[in-house]
């Protein structure tokens, strides 16, 4: 390279990317340099970084399944004395009829799973559609059912379980009490300053069941003067209220975004969310706390 004083005055520009690092040389006019008869600047092109949400959604995955495994596996071993006194093949055929038509028993068998003389997969299909049809009747019917009918029903309900909700957290707040608001408000330590006061006001607003939940979140809003105590009351009322709300804002964890650059939203109401708690856990980090304190109100 030539010496500094044959090049004079000269200027390094940098662009960084997420995928590129790109530099030029200049001069006091802003023209590139030469060097060796080549214009000094160029560009190094990399893989972008990633983020563990990948990772963390496939980790999720594996625990859900295994915690539907052990689910199933305590259903089975909670009813299989029963239910193998009627079939003491019927686990076996649960497991493996769709792979071939015997049992571990040497048993060939015509159908999947009933086979009884009286009662066959046909005889099934055609009085129960569907696995709610089954529900449906166990629910409704007075009659003594079949054992593994009953098993298959359970069976459904634990596989895909849904959402527990505390009774009365969407609509009526009847189980609602100042000591539950408290609680969240407290697990957020002195960044609750403020809230804390005004904790009956957002209770009798909560618990108003003339109100609509749109009518209730501009109220308790509306008793903060600061746009940041908005935002995040705003966030709170619809976390209880079972409205979609800011997982980032209520965990007080600013950098929850998601890949389309907006704030991740979830809902307790969600039919997955039990399903996907732990994912969320791992998203908040050290505000995994308050998102359980917010979801025990």
């Amino acid at each position: 390279m030539k010496k500094a004083k044959e090049i004079g005055n000269y200027h390094i520009g940098i662009d960084v990317g997420t995928s590129s690092a790109g530099w030029a040389v200049m001069n006091d006019e802003y023209s590139i340099i030469r060097h060796n008869g080549k214009r000094m600047w160029g560009v190094n092109l990399f893989d972008s970084g990633q983020d563990a949400q990948s990772r963390r959604t496939k980790r999720s995955g594996r625990r859900r399944l295994e915690r539907r495994k052990k689910r199933i596996a305590l259903l089975q071993m909670l009813m299989q004395e029963d239910v193998l006194k009627a079939d003491e093949s019927f686990f076996i055929k649960l497991q493996t009829s769709f792979l071939h038509r015997y049992d571990d028993f040497g048993r060939t068998h015509k159908y999947n799973l009933f086979n009884d003389k009286n009662f066959t997969d046909k005889d099934f299909y055609s009085e129960y559609p569907s696995i709610y049809h089954l529900r449906k009747a166990l629910i409704e019917e007075t009659k003594q059912f079949d054992i593994r009918l009953v098993y298959l029903a359970i069976h459904h309900i634990i596989k895909y379980r849904g959402n527990f909700l505390n009774e009365g957290t969407s609509e009526s707040f009847n189980g609602y009490s100042k000591e539950y608001i408290e609680n969240y408000f407290k697990e957020m330590g002195e960044s609750a300053e403020g809230y804390l006061d005004k904790i009956d006001e957002i209770e009798n607003i909560l618990l108003d069941n003339s109100k609509r939940r749109g009518d209730k979140i501009d109220e308790i809003k509306a008793l903060y003067l600061s746009k940041y105590d908005k935002a995040f009351i705003a966030q709170f009322a619809k976390a209880v209220l079972g409205q979609k709300f800011e997982l980032g804002t209520i965990c007080v964890q600013d950098n929850i975004i998601g890949e389309n650059g907006k704030p991740i939203t979830i809902s307790f109401s969600d039919s997955d969310y039990e399903e996907k708690a732990e994912e969320y856990a791992d998203m908040v980090g050290d505000g995994a706390p308050l998102l359980g304190a917010l979801y025990s109100l």
